[in-house]
Protein backbone atom coordinates (compact mmCIF):
# COMPACT_ATOMS: atom_id res chain seq x y z
CA UNK A 1 0.00 0.00 0.00
CA UNK A 2 1.21 3.22 -0.73
CA UNK A 3 1.90 5.32 2.65
CA UNK A 4 4.10 8.01 0.85
CA UNK A 5 0.94 10.55 0.51
CA UNK A 6 -0.59 11.82 3.42
CA UNK A 7 -4.27 10.02 1.82
CA UNK A 8 -1.86 6.87 1.66
CA UNK A 9 -0.75 7.28 5.27
CA UNK A 10 -4.53 8.05 6.56
CA UNK A 11 -5.82 5.13 4.35
CA UNK A 12 -3.40 2.59 5.85
CA UNK A 13 -4.00 3.74 9.42
CA UNK A 14 -7.61 3.67 9.06
CA UNK A 15 -7.49 -0.02 7.88
CA UNK A 16 -4.47 -0.75 10.52
CA UNK A 17 -6.84 0.25 13.35
CA UNK A 18 -9.91 -1.85 12.05
CA UNK A 19 -11.84 0.34 10.80
CA UNK A 20 -13.76 0.82 7.26
CA UNK A 21 -13.40 4.37 5.57
CA UNK A 22 -17.49 5.29 6.51
CA UNK A 23 -16.85 3.51 10.02
CA UNK A 24 -13.93 5.99 10.51
CA UNK A 25 -15.49 8.95 8.93
CA UNK A 26 -18.79 8.42 11.17
CA UNK A 27 -16.77 8.14 14.03
CA UNK A 28 -14.51 10.94 14.17
CA UNK A 29 -17.03 13.33 12.54
CA UNK A 30 -15.06 14.04 9.26
CA UNK A 31 -17.60 13.74 6.10
CA UNK A 32 -17.23 10.23 4.58
CA UNK A 33 -17.10 12.44 1.27
CA UNK A 34 -13.86 14.11 2.66
CA UNK A 35 -12.49 10.97 3.79
CA UNK A 36 -12.71 9.28 0.57
CA UNK A 37 -11.22 12.69 -1.34
CA UNK A 38 -8.47 12.83 0.93
CA UNK A 39 -7.74 9.03 0.35
CA UNK A 40 -8.29 9.25 -3.42
CA UNK A 41 -5.74 11.88 -3.68
CA UNK A 42 -8.14 14.75 -4.53
CA UNK A 43 -7.99 16.45 -1.46
CA UNK A 44 -5.23 17.31 1.27
CA UNK A 45 -6.68 17.35 4.87
CA UNK A 46 -7.96 20.62 6.41
CA UNK A 47 -6.99 21.35 9.58
CA UNK A 48 -10.19 20.11 11.08
CA UNK A 49 -9.75 16.82 9.45
CA UNK A 50 -6.31 16.78 11.07
CA UNK A 51 -7.88 17.51 14.41
CA UNK A 52 -10.76 15.04 14.19
CA UNK A 53 -8.00 12.16 13.47
CA UNK A 54 -6.04 12.94 16.12
CA UNK A 55 -8.84 13.00 18.59
CA UNK A 56 -9.62 9.17 16.69
CA UNK A 57 -6.46 7.85 16.93
CA UNK A 58 -4.31 9.95 19.62
CA UNK A 59 -1.32 7.21 19.19
CA UNK A 60 -0.96 7.93 15.45
CA UNK A 61 2.01 9.91 14.85
CA UNK A 62 1.38 13.43 14.10
CA UNK A 63 5.12 13.97 12.30
CA UNK A 64 4.47 10.86 10.61
CA UNK A 65 0.33 11.33 9.10
CA UNK A 66 1.23 14.90 8.46
CA UNK A 67 4.92 14.89 7.20
CA UNK A 68 5.57 10.89 6.51
CA UNK A 69 8.36 11.29 9.61
CA UNK A 70 9.24 9.04 11.55
CA UNK A 71 7.17 6.12 13.11
CA UNK A 72 3.51 5.52 12.39
CA UNK A 73 2.46 5.62 16.60
CA UNK A 74 3.48 7.16 19.08
CA UNK A 75 4.11 5.51 22.94
CA UNK A 76 0.91 4.87 23.71
CA UNK A 77 2.29 5.70 28.07
CA UNK A 78 2.38 9.20 26.62
CA UNK A 79 -1.33 9.50 25.70
CA UNK A 80 -3.79 10.16 28.37
CA UNK A 81 -7.24 10.91 29.02
CA UNK A 82 -8.22 13.61 31.13
CA UNK A 83 -11.05 16.75 31.62
CA UNK A 84 -9.93 19.97 30.86
CA UNK A 85 -12.17 22.79 31.08
CA UNK A 86 -14.92 20.67 31.51
CA UNK A 87 -14.42 19.08 28.62
CA UNK A 88 -13.42 15.12 27.59
CA UNK A 89 -9.37 15.86 26.00
CA UNK A 90 -6.84 13.26 25.23
CA UNK A 91 -3.63 14.58 25.98
CA UNK A 92 0.03 13.91 24.32
CA UNK A 93 2.79 14.27 26.36
CA UNK A 94 0.32 16.33 29.12
CA UNK A 95 -0.84 18.62 26.10
CA UNK A 96 -4.14 18.44 24.46
CA UNK A 97 -4.04 17.17 21.06
CA UNK A 98 -5.44 20.32 19.80
CA UNK A 99 -2.13 22.15 21.02
CA UNK A 100 -0.25 19.11 20.02
CA UNK A 101 -2.06 18.98 16.21
CA UNK A 102 -1.92 22.90 16.11
CA UNK A 103 1.81 22.36 16.24
CA UNK A 104 2.23 19.99 13.58
CA UNK A 105 0.08 22.64 11.55
CA UNK A 106 2.59 25.21 12.28
CA UNK A 107 5.47 22.92 11.12
CA UNK A 108 3.72 22.22 7.91
CA UNK A 109 2.76 25.97 7.40
CA UNK A 110 6.48 26.79 7.83
CA UNK A 111 7.98 23.94 5.42
CA UNK A 112 5.21 25.40 2.93
CA UNK A 113 6.45 29.31 3.39
CA UNK A 114 10.08 27.56 2.81
CA UNK A 115 8.78 25.77 -0.77
CA UNK A 116 7.27 29.02 -1.29
CA UNK A 117 10.72 30.98 -0.99
CA UNK A 118 12.25 28.58 -3.16
CA UNK A 119 10.08 28.37 -6.19
CA UNK A 120 10.20 32.18 -6.25
CA UNK A 121 14.24 32.00 -6.40
CA UNK A 122 14.37 29.37 -8.16
CA UNK A 123 11.44 30.97 -11.04
CA UNK A 124 13.45 34.15 -10.95
CA UNK A 125 16.93 31.85 -11.62
CA UNK A 126 14.95 30.65 -14.56
CA UNK A 127 14.09 34.17 -15.87
CA UNK A 128 17.70 35.22 -15.47
CA UNK A 129 19.21 32.41 -17.54
CA UNK A 130 16.45 33.02 -20.12
CA UNK A 131 17.93 36.61 -20.80
CA UNK A 132 21.79 35.70 -21.10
Amino acid sequence: MEKQSIGGRIKWLIAEKGYSQNAFARESGIAVSAVNSVINGKNNPDFKFIQALLRQVPDVSRDWIILGEGEPFVNTNNVTYKVVDHEPTYMVAEEPIERYSKSAADLLGEELAWMKKQIIELTSQVKRLQHT
